[in-house]
C-alpha cells in the first residue's frame, strides 16, 4: 500500500459524511497528488496538506469554531446515550408484558377467556378413559 492510499485511508476514517461526500473529498487529494502518488512519503504528505486530522478539520471547519471531529464526537455520544434510551425502554416494556403474561395470570386462577373457571366434567373425563 502506497503512504497516498494509507493517508487516504486515513482521511476516510475521520470522515463521517455519505459516501459520495466522503469520495469527493477524498479525490480532491487524489487529484493534487496523482502524478507523485508512488514516491510521496507519508512525511511528506503531512507536510504538505497536514496530518489527515488537520485536513479534515480545515476542511469541514464547522461555524463557530468548532472543529469537524468534535462535532462528530458529539454527535456520536448522543447516538449512543438514544441508543442506551430506546434499550432501557424497550426491556421496561417487554418486563412489564412478561408481567402481566405470566404473573398477573397466576393471580387470576387460570380461568377461561371470559373469566369463568375452568372445569371438566366427569362425563367427559369417562367417556376419554374408554378410548
Amino acid at each position: 500500500m502506497s503512504e497516498l492510499q494509507r493517508y487516504l485511508r486515513e482521511v476516510s476514517s475521520l470522515l463521517e459524511c455519505p459516501d459520495k461526500e466522503k469520495e469527493y473529498y477524498l479525490s480532491i487529494i487524489e487529484n493534487e497528488l496523482a502524478e507523485e502518488a508512488d514516491e510521496i512519503s507519508y512525511e511528506e504528505l503531512v507536510d504538505r496538506l497536514g496530518s489527515p486530522r488537520e485536513w479534515v478539520n480545515a476542511q469541514l471547519d464547522i461555524m463557530g469554531g468548532e472543529a469537524y471531529e468534535n462535532k462528530i464526537a458529539s454527535l456520536k455520544k448522543k447516538r449512543k446515550v438514544l441508543t442506551l434510551i430506546i434499550t432501557a425502554v424497550a426491556l421496561l416494556i417487554a418486563s412489564v408484558a412478561i408481567y402481566f403474561c405470566t404473573v398477573n395470570e397466576e393471580e387470576r386462577g387460570y380461568k377461561g377467556f371470559y373469566g369463568d373457571p375452568i372445569t371438566i366434567s366427569t362425563e367427559v373425563q369417562k367417556n376419554t378413559k374408554g378410548n
